[in-house]
Formats: C-alpha cells, sequence, structure tokens
C-alpha cells in the first residue's frame, strides 16, 4: 500500500514551523512532494514552499479554525515549543504558565482538533516532540520546561491507546542536545552560557545533534508502510543522552 494517496500527497501540519524542528520538518516533507502547512506565532521564518499559517497553538479558537481549514489532514507534527531556564526557587506562577500553554495545552489542542478529522476518515498520523528532560530530569532547565515534557509523553501514549480504534497512530520524538534557538535563548526562557552549552552537548556520547536529525525520525514515523505497526512509542534522538 503506498504510504499517499493515488493522485495526492498527504496534507502535513507542522507547528513551530519557524525555526529548528519544525522548519526542518517542513523542508523535508517537502522534499516527499507533501503538501505542508506550516504554522507558527510568527510566520516570517517558515520555508518557501509551504503554506503560511499565524496562529497561537495556545489558543483554542485558533487551534480549532487551523484545523477546520484543513479537514483533510494526514499528518500532525507537534513541534512548537518553549523552553525556561528559570529554577523552581526563583520561578512564579506566570512564567509556569507561559511554557505549559504552549507545551502541553498547545500540543493537547492540535492533537484533539487534528484528530476529530482524522477520525472521521480512518486513519491519520501525529507526531509529538517531546525532551529527554522528561526522563532525566533535566539539565539547567526550569521545572515547567520538564513536567510540560513528561506530560506529552504521556500525552502521546494516552491518545495512541484511544485513538488506534480509529486507524490514527500517535508517537513522540524525544530529543537530546540539538542546535536550534533554544539554545541561544531566542525563546524568552533565559540564555545558556557558552560553558552551559558546551556542558550540554558534552553530556551525550555523540555530542550535539542537529534539526535534521530529528526530522528525519519525524519522516519516518509518519510514514505509514516503514512505522504502520509503530503506536504509543517515544523514540529517543539523543546522540545517546539516555540509554535504555
Amino acid at each position: 500500500m503506498d504510504n499517499k494517496n493515488k493522485n495526492n500527497a498527504r496534507t502535513v501540519i507542522i507547528t513551530g514551523a519557524g525555526s529548528g524542528i519544525g522548519k526542518a520538518c517542513c523542508k523535508l516533507f517537502l522534499s516527499k512532494e507533501d503538501r505542508v502547512i506550516g504554522c507558527d506565532i510568527k510566520t516570517d521564518g517558515i520555508p518557501e514552499g509551504v503554506v503560511h499559517e499565524k496562529a497561537d497553538v495556545s489558543n483554542e479558537v485558533e487551534v480549532k479554525a487551523l484545523f477546520d481549514r484543513y479537514p483533510d489532514i494526514d499528518v500532525l507534527v507537534n513541534c512548537a515549543g518553549l523552553i525556561s531556564l528559570i529554577k523552581w526557587d526563583a520561578q512564579d506562577t506566570a512564567e509556569w504558565e507561559r511554557v505549559m500553554s504552549v507545551n502541553m495545552r498547545g500540543t493537547f489542542l492540535c492533537c484533539k482538533y487534528a484528530a476529530l478529522h482524522m477520525r472521521t476518515r480512518k486513519s491519520g498520523c501525529i507526531v509529538n516532540i517531546t525532551a529527554a528532560a522528561a526522563k532525566t530530569g533535566g539539565m539547567n532547565v526550569g521545572p515547567n520546561y520538564v513536567a510540560s515534557k513528561a506530560g506529552i509523553t504521556t500525552l502521546t501514549i494516552h491518545m495512541a491507546r484511544q485513538l488506534a480504534p480509529h486507524g490514527i497512530r500517535v508517537n513522540a520524538i524525544s530529543p537530546g542536545p540539538i542546535d536550534t534557538p533554544m539554545l541561544t535563548g531566542d525563546s524568552g526562557g533565559g540564555e545558556y552560557s557558552p560553558d552551559m552549552k558546551a556542558n550540554i552537548a558534552a553530556a551525550s556520547p555523540l555530542g550535539m545533534g542537529y534539526p535534521e536529525d530529528i526530522a528525519n525520525g519525524v519522516v519516518f514515523l509518519a510514514d505509514n508502510v516503514l512505522a504502520r505497526y509503530i503506536t504509543g512509542e517515544v523514540l529517543d534522538i539523543d546522540g545517546g543522552l539516555f540509554m535504555d
């Protein structure tokens, strides 16, 4: 069975498409001749050839409207996320909610409204992006980031069980240290010092990874031939940071 419809490419929606892992995913799905819709709160970084959609994934009205525009969705990739370096003893509830609203609520809302359309058609695939911090407790990150990524991991497993009877697969990727704007403080949660970045890279036996490493895993999990019997899986792509 072909991974695409006979005459049409898959419809792929990618959140956080303007930078880092999301941007790399956009480029790789485009190379597969899929129809790619890139969603971000700022659209200027979304690659050419991708349909640009501006939306805040933490806003339910905007998320529902986004997926209602693309009821033929085949693949959802949840890459939108924020990081925080503010430690537990200095973190207030506003900072907690800033990260949780995007990472946790945003992932749930996108899963929900994508799956409602996928369920109607009895097919679909969702890939969430969690983090090695969900298993290790994190290196130099705040508790909101760790908790949100752990929540995405368990949400992935829950949704996989709920949606399997409807022909929908749900998986996640757990990246290790990846060279993205998060490491430069561009997500608003603080900035790593050069020494901290070096320590983060050194924690992984294979050193620093790149967004393309994660995108390769995403495209694999989204393939209905190569990964047709995989659901509820959290795939570690972390250079050996977490081994099991």
